[in-house]
């Protein structure tokens, strides 16, 4: 369109040039001199109209191209110019002198300089115009490099990764994000300033040629406030991801922090008590130990919800480690509250014990202590004096004491081996405690006995010395008939060292009362002797007859009473050989499954298996020279059952399941290890066979194929 255009132009111009021609032949000269300072007018107004407009590279460079017309215009006139002087310039001289000639050479000195005006003009048109449209490209590339820049990093923006869920990836992320929103914020007054430019240039310019322009400047403004928005979008969700991120993990370092407290709470508890006091105070810790996890519940809700709500929105290494951490947290959470709930356990259980022996020693200490005070409150009332029938009442009142005295007796027994079970099942740390308790109920018991056999003593001598013979001798042989039954059925005296030594104990108590009651036999007899020898024929009699029976029995008590010391010393004997039998062998058997436990796993050296299966092969022969010893102990346990007393057989069938279940858990255990270690040591062998025999084969194969080559490179 703009080639037609011009060649129509040159035409045009072309067809003028030779009518002014034809007009200067014709003798036209004026008239062509005016019709070419009308063009040069005219063409004076084109040139002003040739504007350029700012930033618009296109209108600019159709401006320069209607100018570049121009110019071929003004350069095709040139001719007409010349022609014009030469033939003005031939007028003055024919006129020389004439007004006439004035006037041409005025009229071409007009000409002339209007021209030269018209040159320089279009001149400067073209330079404006070219100054103007490098910098509208340098405006306009300017602007396509801010919008492609804004392109790569909205790009950036969109196609950006899930967030981190640990602090340091969510923390990085926002870091390398900062570095593009910093960089916007950067160019930010580089953008205004662009924009502020082209809203100058648009001002400047006609609107209906600055479309390009104006829809350049849209572009970029749309362009940069939608990159802005998501920038800052992105940076928002990024700076909330961090600070979640932040605070889960602080959140989860602070609960297993607590957790690793817990724990070290938890292994370090000491073990239940017995003691009353001591076990009341370790309830109370566990109570405060229960509440502070129950608080800790919670926390463990929320780390889960937030951790659940972090891994669909985040990485998925991070996505990994968190689930592995959450994983881990929450095992140790379950340990945690599955050992708090076995100390609950344990403590109620050892409460249990404990008011158990707690109660029954304190109703006996408290009825031990009102029978003492019975005791102590007859005893300040006297014997009765010389009057037998107050001796005699008081007498029957003591025996009523002594009825429930010897009633409380298995009561006494109960809480004494109940109180050594206690003792033996607690803390080392509650020994002293207990006994101590033992020790004050059984001094209490021997003190309150002693109290009521003492008074019972000095009231029949108290009867005696009153006259009442038959009384006294009668009370004495009622005491040696029943103490003669009773300790001619001693029932069964053997058992463990417990029962035993209760047992001796109980004996040996007997045999102070019956220290005791010597005195009183010899005042009976001395008094019979005497009424005797001053009493009737009759009389006589039947008091010889009465201290012989009471002489026999008291010989057939002693000598009783010495058969049973025999034989509890005997029954303490094989109790002490079996309490150390078996604890030596439990001891052992700790040691060994202590062994077995801690072998470790099958080495992978064949010399370490080697090691290990010697080691292994001296301890089963250990074992088996110990299993001789554990027979043994086995058969006099089984003998001392034979004929044990019921308290200390219910303790030796114990001992016998122990000794019997530990001992066949402990071989399988040993033999099968010995299995193991032998198929091991037997793989390991063959797998070394197989390396040598792998290795000549290799040799083998390397030296046939070096004779191979070297028969080849011969041949």
């Amino acid at each position: 369109m703009n080639k037609r255009w011009d060649g129509l132009l040159r035409g045009l111009v072309e067809r003028q040039r030779l009518l002014e021609n034809a007009l200067l032949r014709l003798g036209q000269f004026q008239h062509a001199l005016d019709e070419l300072l009308v063009w040069i007018e005219k063409t004076d107004k084109t040139l002003d109209n040739l504007r350029p407009v700012a930033g618009d590279p296109q209108v600019i460079e159709v401006e320069l191209a209607k100018l570049k017309v121009l110019v071929n215009d003004i350069q095709a006139h040139q001719t007409s110019v010349d022609t014009l002087n030469d033939a003005g310039r031939q007028l003055i001289e024919d006129g020389k002198g004439t007004a006439e000639a004035s006037t041409t050479a005025d009229k071409l000195g007009t000409l002339n300089r209007r021209w030269r005006d018209l040159l320089q003009r279009a001149a400067d048109r073209q330079r404006e115009l070219e100054d103007a449209l490098r910098e509208a490209q340098s405006f306009t590339a300017e602007i396509q490099d801010l919008l492609s820049w804004l392109g790569d990093v909205d790009n950036m923006i969109v196609a950006s990764k899930p967030v981190g869920g640990l602090p340091e990836t969510a923390s990085e992320q926002l870091e390398r994000f900062m570095e593009v929103f910093n960089e916007l914020e950067q160019n930010r007054p580089k953008v205004e300033t662009v924009l502020q430019q082209g809203q100058e240039y648009l001002k400047k310019a006609d609107t209906s040629s600055a479309g390009g322009l104006n829809h350049n400047l849209r572009t970029l403004k749309q362009k940069w406030d939608n990159v802005l928005s998501r920038a800052s979008d992105k940076k928002i969700k990024l700076e909330i991801a961090l600070k979640e991120a932040t605070e889960f993990h602080d959140a989860l370092q602070a609960f297993v922090d607590w957790l690793t407290n817990a724990e070290k709470i938890l292994t370090n508890l000491r073990p239940v008590s017995r003691v009353m006091e001591t076990i009341l105070q370790q309830i109370e810790e566990h109570k405060a130990f229960q509440k502070d996890v129950g608080v800790h519940r919670e926390t463990m809700l929320n780390l889960d919800k937030k951790g659940t709500h972090l891994k669909y929105f985040s990485q998925k290494q991070d996505v990994i480690l968190i689930r592995n951490l959450l994983v881990s947290v929450q095992h140790r959470w379950e340990r945690v509250v599955s050992k708090s709930a076995e100390r609950t356990r344990a403590l109620d259980h050892g409460y249990k014990e404990a008011r158990e022996f707690h109660d029954s020693w304190s109703n006996l200490m408290n009825w031990l202590d009102d029978t003492e005070k019975i005791l102590d409150e007859v005893a300040a009332d006297g014997l009765g004096g010389n009057d037998p029938d107050r001796i005699k009442s008081r007498l029957n009142r003591h025996r009523e004491i002594q009825k429930a005295l010897s009633a409380k007796q298995s009561t006494y027994d109960n809480t004494m081996k109940n109180g050594k079970t206690l003792k033996d099942k607690a803390p080392k740390s509650d020994e002293p405690a207990l006994r101590e308790l033992l020790n004050e109920l059984k001094n209490k018991w021997t003190t309150v006995c002693g109290k009521c056999v003492d008074r019972q003593r000095k009231l029949e001598e108290a009867l005696l010395f009153s006259g009442q013979f038959k009384d006294a001798i009668q009370a004495l042989l009622e005491w040696l008939s029943k103490t003669e039954k009773y300790l001619a059925n001693p029932g069964p005296l053997y058992g463990d060292l417990d029962t035993v030594t209760n047992l001796v104990e109980q004996h040996r108590n007997f045999e102070r009362d019956l220290e005791l009651r010597a005195s009183q036999m010899e005042s009976v007899i001395k008094t019979g002797r005497e009424l005797e020898s001053k009493a009737s024929i009759e009389d006589a009699s039947m008091i010889r007859s009465q201290l012989s029976e009471l002489n026999s029995l008291w010989d057939r008590v002693t000598s009783l009473s010495t058969k049973k010391s025999r034989l509890l010393e005997e029954a303490l004997r094989e109790a002490e050989r079996l309490h150390k039998a078996v604890h030596m062998l439990l001891e052992w058997l700790s040691d060994a499954e202590m062994k077995l436990r801690f072998a470790g796993p099958l080495p992978e050296d064949e010399q370490e298996s080697r090691n290990q299966l010697m080691e292994h092969q001296r301890f089963l022969r250990e074992l088996q020279t110990k299993e001789i010893e554990k027979d043994n102990t086995l058969e006099l346990a089984h003998i001392i059952l034979g004929k044990a007393h019921p308290d200390g057989a219910a303790v030796i069938k114990h001992w016998i399941t122990i000794i019997q279940s530990r001992w066949e858990e402990m071989a399988t255990w040993a033999y099968q290890r010995n299995q193991r270690l032998e198929n091991h040591m037997q793989g390991l062998q063959v797998c070394t066979i197989l390396n040598i025999l792998y290795t000549k084969y290799l040799i083998y194969k390397s030296h046939f194929f070096y004779r191979r080559n070297e028969y080849c490179c011969y041949v």
